[in-house]
């Protein structure tokens, strides 16, 4: 329903409005949700949804009313991006501090996916196509891209402002990749090889 909004507080949790944005409700009354820096939804199964707090990701099943913390406690740092494989969502990226965590069942366990980035992970983007590939910005050390069988590499040629705060994968062209920096909005045309 394109009317229906989520949004994440840093303060209050998680809210609602299905009015495009007119009116919101407060979805919790979970004190342990306060600190929301992320929502993800599943792609398949949209009443799905995973929160991203300090330290803790959630899960609701019923669309937000009902959240339950999955995974157990991670590093004590805020979770600033959650992604998931839209072709087995239950594969899912976590961006932690300087660190990507991986889950493939659905959140129930988490272990570590990638060394430490040298910056905060600040967003992730998966390829819609090719789930196996992944984007990682960053604040300070740029984007990282994980093609499958060749790791994780910068990808940083052309990019001015290596502070990313926002990736988007074109779905029907996914060599287009576009960036959102401190320093305006960048376009990769080759995934990422040159913005």
């Amino acid at each position: 329903v394109p009317s229906r909004i989520f949004a994440g507080s840093a303060w209050d949790g998680v809210f609602e409005s299905q009015d495009g944005g007119a009116n919101w409700q407060q979805l919790n009354n979970d004190q342990s949700l306060a600190g929301i820096y992320t929502l993800a939804f599943d792609p398949l199964v949209p009443m799905t949804v995973y929160a991203g707090g300090w330290g803790r990701i959630y899960k609701s099943i019923d669309g937000g009313k009902i959240w339950r913390g999955v995974g157990g406690a991670m590093i004590y740092d805020r979770i600033n991006a959650i992604a998931i494989d839209p072709i087995i969502p239950t594969t899912l990226y976590a961006g932690i501090g300087e660190y990507i965590f991986l889950s493939t069942d659905g959140g129930q366990e988490w272990g570590f996916y990638t060394p430490e980035f040298g910056a905060d992970i600040r967003v992730l983007a998966v390829d819609p196509l090719t789930p196996t590939t992944v984007y990682a910005g960053t604040s300070g050390s740029g984007i990282f891209k994980l093609v499958q069988g060749a790791g994780w590499n910068a990808v940083n040629v052309g990019l001015d402002n290596l502070n990313v705060y926002a990736l988007v994968v074109d779905p029907s062209a996914p060599a287009v990749v576009y960036a959102g920096t401190a320093g305006g909005v960048y376009r990769s045309i080759n995934g990422g090889e040159s913005w």
